[in-house]
């Protein structure tokens, strides 16, 4: 009877200790699946961070195509202008020359006509 009554006792102790193992096996569980909680919130608001990020660079991109694209045809224009602007000095420069040829044509014939 008294070897039946230590087995029985030594048992109950290994009940406890087996208890006490689970016991804490779940509260080690229990903390494991808050800190797993709060790291999916955590990812989940810097996926969202990264979402909201890309929207913005996606609309900056959009502006900055569109400022280039007028840019561009404000630099096309420029240069439309300033090919006018050396056709028109070309020519000036060609008129600039015939009335410098006209006025050596005309020199001599002036101080002739004043001579008589």
């Amino acid at each position: 009877q008294k070897e039946g009554s230590t087995q029985i006792i030594r048992a109950v102790e290994n009940m406890r200790e087996l208890s006490e193992y689970v016991r804490r096996a779940i509260i080690e569980q229990s903390k494991g699946s808050r800190q797993i909680t709060q790291a999916t919130e955590t990812i989940t608001e810097m996926v969202n961070y990264i979402f909201k990020a890309s929207d913005e660079t996606k609309s900056f991109s959009s502006q900055i195509q569109s400022t280039l694209d007028h840019f561009m045809k404000l630099s096309q224009r420029s240069t439309d202008f300033l090919q006018d602007v050396e056709r028109t000095v070309r020519a000036l420069l060609e008129a600039q020359e015939q009335l410098r040829i006209l006025l050596e044509e005309i020199q001599p014939r002036k101080k002739e006509y004043r001579e008589r």
